[in-house]
């Protein structure tokens, strides 16, 4: 799938052309200064995640629609989180593990160790065991997002970021 972000002044647009050639697109607001599902993008990848949220998205359903998706199976929120049906655990490990890399985008990261301590945390309160994570892995999302977020800050208004998931 090919997914591309338009830089918005008060808004951020995704435009994704799914493999089988179908088109969704979405607004979001700025939450920050880098879009959030540009960083599912980096990790969902890299870890192989199939159901989180591109997978999802991928396998035809609506970005805004994928919310709703999570409550239905019993996750509202990590504070009114119940066990989690088996159909969205992989998109709450998608989400929390996202959550974790955004964290770190603001400060210096910290040892791998910690990240792995503060995901597991993370999961935790979704009532889901963390997967292991290799090192590898966690340096190579941060290098990643490192160069994505340079790469989106030197964009000007209407211009687009367009990855691979």
């Amino acid at each position: 799938m090919k997914i591309s972000f338009e830089k918005g002044k008060d808004k951020d647009t995704i435009v994704a052309v799914r493999d089988d050639g179908s088109v969704v697109s979405t607004t979001f607001p700025k939450k920050g200064w880098y879009p959030h599902d540009a960083v599912h993008v980096i990790v969902e990848k890299r870890l192989q995640l199939k159901r989180g949220f591109w997978g999802i998205v991928e396998n035809g359903m609506a970005p805004e629609d994928v919310g709703a998706l999570a409550k239905e199976g019993g996750h509202a929120s990590s504070t009114r989180a119940d066990i989690p049906s088996e159909n969205i655990k992989e998109l709450l490990i998608a989400e929390r593990t996202v959550e974790c890399f955004e964290a770190e985008m603001w400060c210096d990261p910290s040892g791998n160790d910690t990240f792995r301590s503060v995901l597991s945390a993370a999961l935790a309160s979704s009532h889901i065991d963390a997967p292991a994570i290799s090192d590898d892995d966690i340096e190579h999302i941060r290098h990643t997002l490192k160069k994505s977020a340079e790469k989106w800050q030197a964009l000007k208004l209407g211009e687009r970021m367009t990855m691979h998931w």
